[in-house]
């Protein structure tokens, strides 16, 4: 056994033990963050034992976590009764938005993406859209959200939902928002739970994304039970699309994107006039994430991995 692989492990809990959340064997192996070199499952499930014998993990009810987590398969199990709950709230949200123009595909993200949600969190989706009409669709979303009450507030923001991420077709590879170590960005996205979208359109977007695979070698995509997922077609979207697809349908664009610029908050704009990754708006992402914690997120990581004397450096740079 090699020390790659077993560096590899514990930088893997380590992170997910920011977030309480201790792993499964087959979590482990799926979330292997950059083992230097091919990894099998039993080569994993090897490795872990031995760490678990040499007193360096520690494994409770078949979850893995850091020593003295213990509380975290606890409060695993609690979160996941939550998020249960929460799932049928997202499949409900994700069947109005998938009515509407434009919208190709509805994920759940963030901690509800693996069910590891706190009761008074909101609920985060990610939206892909058709190219050409970012704007159009999250002037749909977000109002028929604002509508319905269902937007996130200071006050109130459990079970809300918080449609902060777009992406038009020729913006679906992310790569390009990651900063330099970014882990916390590229667990993200391995982690987008899709409830809504034609297969076609979902295996593209991670086919788009397969350079993830450089930093999660095992990782593949979710394929989620058909019970949390969204399956019917809508007309009406088909008709508005069909109407809106031509010079219309620029002039629409154009028009919705003025409109939502000139309202846009503004720390929003400044953000994004900043050129970071927080906050992107042009007509291939929107990402409205004003208090973008991946630095932090990251720190906490580093100072996990050197609490157990395991360097978090060596990861290969996204040019």
């Amino acid at each position: 056994m090699t020390e790659a692989v077993e560096t590899s492990i514990k930088k893997t809990i380590a992170y997910f033990g920011i977030f309480d959340f201790p792993l499964t064997e087959m979590e482990v192996y799926k979330n292997l963050w950059q083992p230097g070199r091919p990894v099998s499952f039993a080569e994993t499930e090897a490795e872990l034992e031995r760490l678990v014998a040499n007193n360096e993990l520690e494994v409770r009810e078949g979850f893995y976590f850091l020593k003295h987590a213990s509380d975290a398969v606890i409060n695993r199990k609690k979160k996941y009764l939550v998020g249960q709950a929460k799932m049928k709230k997202a499949r409900r949200v994700a069947r109005l938005i998938s009515c509407l123009p434009f919208v190709s595909a509805i994920f759940v993200c963030n901690d509800m993406s693996y069910l590891n949600a706190n009761a008074d969190s909101d609920i985060d989706f990610a939206v892909l859209t058709a190219k050409g009409r970012i704007w159009t669709a999250r002037f749909f979303a977000a109002g028929l959200m604002a509508i319905l009450g269902q937007r996130p507030t200071a006050k109130n923001r459990a079970d809300k939902a918080c449609l902060s991420f777009y992406s038009a077709e020729d913006g679906w590879n992310l790569e390009k928002l990651t900063y330099l170590e970014d882990i916390h960005l590229i667990y993200w996205l391995s982690q987008f739970f899709p409830v809504y979208g034609e297969q076609t359109a979902v295996d593209d977007f991670f086919a788009q994304n397969s350079w993830l695979k450089e930093f999660l070698p095992n990782w593949f995509p979710v394929k989620p039970n058909r019970r949390w997922t969204v399956q019917h077609r809508c007309l009406i979207k088909k008709i508005v699309e069909a109407v809106l697809n031509g010079t219309l349908g620029l002039v629409v664009e154009k028009l919705l994107k003025t409109i939502q610029l000139r309202i846009l908050p503004k720390h929003l704009a400044e953000l994004a006039a900043a050129k970071d990754t927080d906050v992107v708006i042009n007509d291939q992402i929107l990402k409205f994430h004003d208090r973008d914690a991946r630095l932090a997120i990251k720190k906490q990581w580093e100072e996990k991995c050197a609490a157990i004397n395991t360097p978090a450096r060596g990861l290969t740079p996204i040019s």
